[in-house]
């Protein structure tokens, strides 16, 4: 993994900003390669789930296409457990994602305050 400084501050400060409810932030590549990691889950391998996010973000971002819309902020999956899986584009010209992984039953509106105050407009 290619950590940037800033990309591993901004992970590392969404996590700990999040009271718990962010299990897991990354901040990865288009083609799946990690920039930036924090878990605290050691069983997570940041390879793999950046490589799943990236052909999530690919298969969205074909669907918009194929709709000719203009693109999307965030992507969230809910998870079978309660969790949820949130892709969001990250320095659009660079095409870089962040991917958080939440709790199980997390306060998403207190997520997404944190996404819309630390990420770049």
């Amino acid at each position: 993994m290619t950590a940037n400084s800033e990309e591993q501050l901004l992970v590392s400060l969404l996590k700990a900003s999040s009271r718990g409810s962010i299990e897991m932030a990354m901040i990865l590549s288009e083609n799946g390669t990690p920039i930036a990691y924090e878990s605290d889950n050691k069983y997570y391998d940041p390879e793999y789930v950046a490589t799943a996010a990236a052909v999530i973000s690919g298969a969205v971002s074909s669907v918009m296409e194929l709709l000719n819309a203009k693109g999307y902020k965030q992507v969230s999956v809910d998870l079978g457990d309660g969790r949820k899986l949130l892709i969001r584009q990250y320095k659009k010209q660079q095409k870089l994602y962040l991917v958080c992984l939440t709790n199980t039953n997390p306060n998403l509106g207190f997520i997404e305050l944190l996404l819309e105050e630390h990420l770049p407009k």
